[in-house]
Formats: C-alpha cells, sequence, structure tokens
C-alpha cells in the first residue's frame, strides 16, 4: 500500500479529528512529496490558524 494513500486517508483523518476535539484553531498538515518509504521521514506541521 502506498503511504501517500493510506496516511490521507486514515492517519491524516484521525489527526485532523483529535486536533480539533483539543483546539478548533489548530491546523494539521502533511507534505506528501516528503513522506516515508520515499524520503528519509515525513514531514508534518501542526500550528494555530488566525
Amino acid at each position: 500500500m502506498d503511504t501517500r494513500c493510506v496516511c490521507r486517508v486514515v492517519s491524516e483523518t484521525v489527526c485532523k479529528y483529535v486536533l480539533r476535539k483539543l483546539n478548533p484553531q489548530l491546523v494539521f498538515e502533511r507534505e506528501y512529496e516528503y513522506i516515508r518509504p520515499y524520503r528519509d521521514g515525513c514531514l508534518e506541521r501542526i500550528y494555530i490558524s488566525e
């Protein structure tokens, strides 16, 4: 299974749900051009929207 697809459908959905429950202003982003196993790691950001 391609992590670019699986992470978007499963992991990203859960992360966004949990963050929204903690604080609706929190934003989760993942860079799908920089994700395992195609790169050395995964690039993800969590920040507060203004």
